[in-house]
């Protein structure tokens, strides 16, 4: 057996034991990402010893979907001590030097056949892809492990990479993937939405035949988040930066945002609870207008979503979804899209001067 495989059996040998010294695991993880870039031959092992399923149960625990598999039943009550939790790595002052394990997984998922109608993605490897068992590739898109990697933000680029290689073509990983982003936006601090608005921008501006129901479906979402938590104005303003920065990188976004202004002007511009928010709303208005002013009008509307998957149930699900089958054709660009808006901003003076005049 080759050097390098022995290595590799070591190394699966002591990942039971791995969360034990969490604080030491960058370097373990550095050398099991070398070895899998060594080629195919490392990396068909690695996936058909199960690897990605070791590392995940090690790294969540007792989240870990499979955490009472490997073990003995819990005792009856009264009969003998329940077994000790696992350790879970990371604590309250820092996260687990875990950035080459997401390598690692990613590099894994694109190595492998997806469990898709389409088999591969633009992200997967060149050459021939590997079998991954159904059960281990959909650990890689389980709510619980991407939740934990988000909240901990390790490696956000790779784990963009891996988010776009499971939800390219893929309805069913779109809102497994963008709901538990979604649940992230709505809890968290302002100072750990970082990694929660770069995954969600990157997921929603993928480009392939799902793009304008991903765009739709992901929007109304999260307008409806930021809506509602708009008394929080320091995430209110990261939430408004970060559409922004998605609106100027992705044209089908900010025709959506103008075409739908009646779901978000209002309610940001004149609704907000603070300065700084109302502020950061006019100055999102005014650059996705600038933007489309530089732009031709779009020649292709964007093809309707499926009514049944944009009614799934979600944790931020809108208070008023959108009826069965309506989807508004997108307007037009350019003038067309200022205009639109204009029309509607001078529609909101109306009732402001009759409560002045009052």
């Amino acid at each position: 057996q080759p050097a390098a495989l022995r290595v590799l059996g070591c190394f699966v040998s002591l990942l039971p034991e791995a969360p034990l010294y969490w604080r030491h695991l960058s370097k373990f993880f550095e050398v099991a990402l070398a070895l899998a870039q060594l080629g195919p031959e490392e990396r068909g092992w690695m996936i058909q010893r199960r690897i990605v399923e070791h590392i995940v149960h090690a790294y969540l625990g007792d989240d870990s979907p499979y955490a009472p598999l490997d073990d003995e039943p819990l005792p009856d009550e009264g009969s003998s001590p329940a077994r000790p939790r696992r350790v879970r790595m990371g604590d309250k002052f820092a996260p687990p030097p875990l950035e080459h394990m997401v390598s690692l997984l990613c590099l894994l998922a694109r190595a492998s056949i997806r469990h898709e109608p389409q088999p591969r993605s633009p992200l997967s490897l060149d050459g021939p892809l590997f079998c991954m068992v159904s059960e281990e590739y959909e650990l890689l898109c389980h709510p619980a492990l991407l939740l934990r990697l988000l909240k901990d933000g390790l490696n956000v680029p790779r784990l963009c990479e891996l988010f776009e290689h499971l939800c390219y073509e893929s309805r069913r990983a779109s809102v497994t993937v963008l709901n538990v982003i979604l649940q992230g936006i709505d809890s968290m601090d302002n100072e750990q939405l970082g990694p929660y608005l770069a995954c969600f921008c990157h997921v929603v501006q993928m480009c392939d035949s799902e793009q304008g129901w991903r765009t739709d479906w992901a929007l109304r979402r999260v307008i409806h988040v930021v809506s509602n938590n708009m008394r929080y104005k320091l995430a209110t303003a990261s939430c408004l930066r970060s559409l922004l920065g998605l609106c100027a990188d992705s044209v089908p976004a900010r025709r959506w945002m103008v075409q739908n202004r009646e779901l978000w002007v209002d309610a940001w511009l004149l609704g907000g609870l603070s300065i700084q928010v109302r502020v950061s709303a006019e100055h999102f208005i005014k650059a996705i207008l600038t933007a489309e002013m530089q732009l031709p009008p779009a020649a292709d509307p964007a093809e309707p979503p499926e009514a049944s998957v944009a009614s799934l149930p979600s944790p931020s699900e809108p208070a008023d979804p959108p009826a069965d089958g309506a989807w508004a054709e997108p307007v037009e660009g350019g003038h067309a899209a200022v205009e639109a808006m204009y029309e509607h901003l001078v529609g909101l003076l109306q009732p402001i001067v009759q409560h002045d005049l009052r």
